[in-house]
């Protein structure tokens, strides 16, 4: 008798997993990856003196949680994985019902989308995916609670005010190329 109890149970869990591709699926698997580069941060990254900030700033910056970026590294030699996995991003995104494209611009070689996760007017995520044919793509996950596409924009105002611990990007600003200045 307590079989048939379990078996209810086991059909609806089996029926409530999602089985649309996501984002956090695809950054987990692939952070291991040679090819990419995985860097995760708390919202302790941003170093700034609250008494600096506007009110929106304020609340953007307690809305702000984590941010997870995964990044590919495109070379010579990996030509055929960068387009197979630039496009399964893509196909992520677009067939994911979880992401609601809120703005795309750019052009086939370059470009940048972002996308919303939540309902209604305040999100607890939003995706930033960008692509470079000759240097690779980014995919960035801000993740929040109750945020808006004001307190994104406000965040973007807190990361040029903040006093970021350089040492923790290192990694992703020298894997595409760029340097670090170094204080004298």
């Amino acid at each position: 008798m307590k079989k048939l109890i379990y078996i209810p149970l086991l059909i609806v869990a089996m029926m409530s997993c999602n089985s649309e591709p996501s984002l956090q699926k695809y950054m987990a698997t692939n952070s291991e990856n040679s090819n990419f580069l995985a860097i995760d941060f708390g919202a302790d990254i941003l170093k700034v003196s609250k008494d600096k900030l506007s009110e929106d700033e304020k609340q953007a910056l307690n809305s702000f949680k984590k941010l997870n970026i995964v990044a590919f590294k495109k070379t010579a030699d990996n030509e055929a994985l960068y387009q197979k996995e630039k496009t399964e991003v893509q196909n992520i995104l677009k067939e994911n019902s979880t992401y609601e494209q809120l703005m795309r611009f750019g052009s086939k070689k370059q470009g940048a989308s972002i996308y919303a996760v939540g309902k209604g007017e305040k999100f607890d995520e939003f995706v930033l995916f960008g692509n470079q044919n000759d240097t690779g793509f980014a995919i960035v996950r801000i993740i929040g609670k109750n945020m808006t596409p004001n307190h994104l924009m406000s965040l973007m105002s807190i990361v040029q005010k903040a006093d970021i611990d350089q040492e923790q990007i290192k990694p992703l600003i020298e894997s595409f190329g760029g340097k670090i200045e170094e204080e004298i």
